[in-house]
């Protein structure tokens, strides 16, 4: 197969799959919400995946396409048994994970092992834009309200702001719910910082398994690095600390890698006397507490009606009652229905649950949910095999940790990761650009 170049069809195809992966408005998280609404933001991803398979030619006779839909299918007839559910709603979501699947493979059909280099070229684009928009919000805020608020506003559930033509998300903090520690985060093009943080930890995943550990001519480590210090995420730090403690030690010898792990557990202890990391974890970790606040306000807005935003707990929380969600329906799951699920049987509709690390196995059972874990870790392992790199689990325990405050298996282009390792032919196909064609292992 031809090498990819820069700003091909099939780079800008990717650009567009980063922005529904970001999920910054309604449009943008049609890939994974709804078949109702407006249908240009649903159909522009497929007319251009047509696009890209006409241009593409892939087969479709895969083993490992035929497993992991065959298994899913099974999960969908005995849920909808379960359920009695035959409605068009409950189709289509069922339908979306199919399509995420579906996506999934002809994203690694196509791309092959370019798949790495262009997630990281495309990321380092979006933090070389981020960064100096992250400044002027930060410097100047008062003249970066004025300009920001020409550009359109962010209607979606993390509201509250404006975006610059999807290229950055600015959190406005004239909204009473905007604190003033968000406001000043960098969200980058994402909907909120975190999950920004999250990417650029991949994105730094696949440098690392390219270069090793070396900022010498690697300018695209140094940006996302960069980019990651200004989400101020709690998510993003301890999984970017981690990475980078791994990746020394699988390179260093014992005595360099104790005095590695004697300092990283003395920053990881200044990390968290930081007020956003130690105060934040400290708070959100006292479930009992939170817990108790939650029920006053639910029953607050029992007595007097559904009123104001969507509300969504935290992720410690939310793993809390997922894991009340799994106990309730451990075999099959509670569906990607959330409405069956016992949390929403039992509250408000307006709370929702954060995490996606529980709610694999609370959604769809202990069968398919570990299934899926299982692929998770298949993948990892072919991904490392894929630079000759021997931590075969690391971004299975990068997507765990993420999952802690995400649900990111069937979000665009993480899901083509998810499952690499199921299919049985991967292109060995090229980024066009020296910089990303090492074959040197780095193990």
């Amino acid at each position: 197969m031809k090498p990819i170049k820069r700003w091909s069809f099939e780079y800008l195809y990717m650009i567009v799959m980063f922005f529904y992966a970001f999920q910054l408005t309604p449009g943008t998280l049609r890939m994974r919400s709804s078949l109702s609404g407006d249908p240009f933001p649903f159909l522009l991803p497929i007319v251009l995946t047509a696009i890209l398979l006409y241009r593409n030619k892939i087969s479709w006779f895969n083993r490992g396409l035929g497993n992991v839909l065959g298994i899913f299918l099974i999960w969908v007839v005995l849920i909808t048994i379960k359920y009695g559910d035959f409605s068009s709603t409950f189709f289509s979501y069922n339908f979306f994970l199919i399509y995420a699947i579906i996506i999934a493979y002809i994203h690694v059909q196509v791309f092959g092992k370019a798949l790495f280099s262009l997630y990281e070229d495309i990321l380092v684009k979006f933090a070389i834009i981020s960064l100096p928009l992250w400044l002027f919000q930060v410097l100047l805020p008062g003249v970066a309200a004025s300009v920001f608020h020409m550009f359109p506003e962010v209607k979606a559930s993390s509201g509250g702001g404006n975006h610059v033509f999807l290229l950055y998300n600015w959190f406005d903090p004239a909204y009473s719910y905007i604190s003033s520690e968000r406001s000043i985060r960098n969200s980058g093009p994402a909907f909120e910082p975190s999950i920004y943080s999250v990417f650029l930890c991949i994105g730094i995943f696949f440098n690392l398994l390219r270069n090793g550990i070396t900022l010498k001519n690697n300018k695209n480590l140094i940006i996302l690095l960069l980019a990651l210090l200004t989400t101020f995420s709690t998510t993003g730090y301890p999984i970017a600390f981690i990475t980078i403690l791994i990746f020394y030690i699988k390179t260093h010898t014992f005595k360099e890698n104790f005095i590695a792990v004697f300092f990283g557990a003395i920053l990881m202890f200044f990390m968290f006397q930081l007020d956003f990391m130690g105060d934040k974890l400290s708070a959100k970790s006292n479930i009992e507490e939170i817990n108790q606040e939650f029920y006053v306000l639910e029953e607050y807005y029992s007595q007097r009606g559904i009123e104001g935003t969507r509300s969504s707990l935290d992720r410690f929380q939310g793993m809390y009652f997922e894991w009340n969600n799994f106990l309730k329906d451990p075999i099959l799951g509670y569906s990607r229905k959330i409405t069956n699920s016992w949390f929403s049987q039992n509250f408000l509709e307006i709370f929702s649950l954060a995490g996606g690390l529980v709610k694999i196995l609370s959604q769809y059972g202990i069968i398919w949910g570990l299934i899926l874990f299982y692929m998770l870790f298949r993948s990892s392992k072919a991904i490392a095999r894929s630079f000759s790199n021997k931590s075969s689990w690391l971004f299975a325990l990068i997507m765990i940790m993420a999952l802690i405050s995400y649900i990111l298996f069937d979000t665009p282009i993480i899901t083509a990761f998810w499952f690499y390792g199921m299919w049985s032919y991967i292109p060995d196909r090229k980024f066009a650009v020296p910089e990303y064609n090492r074959t040197e292992p780095t193990n």
